[in-house]
């Protein structure tokens, strides 16, 4: 084992030297800056403002604040948040086979009684759309509307890495307005590809019936518990799922009966995801169905429990793919002369190469027991080192000073693990170097 080692030293300076002698493996654009309070440097007040200020290739940096939504439509862009940056419902739509999209660490919601849905819209793009880090949560009002938290629709590869996408809760009965609602899906996706990594799917519980009435003059009609909504629903899509976790929602209690007013049944649970059709592929992935609303009473001679679904699938089960998870990590934004550390995860003894490009992509390769989310061309391969014994390598990079005039620059990033005789492909992220005044 010594011996072979010996033969692979690891190299620290090597990722390092990278972003110093291939330019060309770096997206370069101009950067804008998105401040909802004016702030100094920035150069507009609405996200909206600046994607439509930018050019293809160019990366725009949100400030803390609450946002309209906006629409980037035919035109490849990076948006990183700086801080909490809080966007109200946004599409991506239209990307030609060349163009990419990237979401950076940002939180889209619905922030008004006036729901647009869904939350975050992917549609019809033929390149590719990478979100890292970011929240989706769908809305709901108080007359029981809801959303769905995210649509991926006619898109060729979408990359989702770290983030969370949340269903709506229904909403609960009251005196006034005793219906209960459903709750909602937190992903829809068809005729896509989805390539999903430690990312979480929570479909939205139904609401709860009428409270236990106080008197007889309170109304007497009574409602069952709300339907639960499935995590993730797929038609005609292509999944891959690594280290992610989908859950369904439990459905809601039925209203409480007294005072001569009959009990309400519970809701129905949703299974954690549901297919069609398509093929999937899993690894070291959670997936659990909700459970079964409760009646409102215990007896089941007035009422019921909902159902509750059979198992966490609906439809053909996906690929379980052998082997641990693999894993490249990497926590915020990067600035110039600023120590970063990249973490390779797997097994003890594996080999670790870094894969580097300046934009990503999407692709299951069999043959690789992964997903390549880095592109050709530009694709560079740089040799790092064994793990160690508790199964990590930490290579450290120190980022370099950016050219005059440039003022952000960044590269997709992907962990692969020599083990076995087998190459491993593991998870990725997106490398955003800023300069250091902001």
């Amino acid at each position: 084992m010594n011996e072979n080692r010996s033969l692979h030293p690891v190299s620290y300076a090597a990722a390092a030297l990278l972003f110093m002698v291939a330019p060309a493996a770096l997206a370069q654009g101009q950067l804008w800056i998105v401040d909802d309070d004016a702030g100094p440097g920035a150069q507009f007040t609405t996200i909206q403002a600046a994607i439509d200020a930018a050019n293809d290739g160019d990366s725009i940096l949100i400030r803390e604040g609450i946002y309209s939504g906006f629409t980037i439509a035919g035109k490849s862009l990076e948006l990183m948040g700086a801080g909490s940056a809080s966007i109200e419902p946004s599409s991506v739509i239209n990307l030609s086979v060349h163009q990419w999209v990237s979401l950076y660490q940002l939180n889209f919601i619905q922030l008004n009684q006036h729901l647009i849905g869904p939350t975050l819209r992917f549609d019809s793009c033929s390149g590719r759309v990478w979100m890292e880090k970011t929240v989706v949560r769908a809305g709901s009002n108080f007359n029981g509307a809801n959303t769905t938290g995210m649509r991926i629709s006619a898109c060729q590869a979408v990359d989702l890495l770290d983030c969370l996408v949340t269903g709506a809760f229904g909403k609960d009965g009251m005196l006034g307005s005793q219906s209960t609602g459903d709750g909602s899906v937190a992903l829809q996706i068809e005729f896509s590809r989805l390539f999903a990594y430690n990312t979480t799917f929570l479909g939205g519980s139904g609401g709860s019936g009428l409270p236990f009435p106080t008197s007889t003059t309170e109304p007497t009609e009574t409602h069952r518990g709300g339907d639960g909504a499935p995590g993730l629903t797929a038609k005609a899509a292509e999944l891959y799922l690594e280290q992610c976790f989908v859950y369904g929602g439990s459905g809601g209690q039925g209203s409480l009966g007294g005072l001569g007013v009959p009990c309400g049944s519970g809701g129905d649970a949703a299974h954690a995801l549901v297919l069609d059709s398509g093929p999937g592929w899993m690894r070291g992935s959670q997936l659990q169905q909700g459970a079964a609303g409760s009646p409102g009473l215990a007896s089941s001679l007035l009422c019921s429990h909902g159902a509750a679904p059979s198992g966490p699938i609906s439809g053909p089960v996906p690929n379980e793919l052998p082997g641990p998870v693999r894993r490249l990590e990497f926590s915020g934004l990067a600035q110039e002369g600023q120590g970063v550390p990249l973490v390779f995860r797997g097994l003890p003894g594996d080999f670790a190469f870094l894969l580097f490009a300046p934009a990503p992509a999407g692709e299951f390769l069999p043959a690789y027991q992964g997903a390549r989310l880095v592109s050709y061309p530009g694709l560079t391969v740089v040799p790092t080192g064994f793990l160690d014994a508790s199964g990590s390598l930490q290579v450290n990079l120190t980022m370099p000073q950016l050219p005059a005039g440039l003022l952000a620059n960044s590269a997709f990033l992907q962990g692969a693990f020599y083990a076995q005789d087998q190459l491993w492909l593991g998870s990725g992220i997106h490398l955003h170097l800023l300069d250091s005044s902001l």
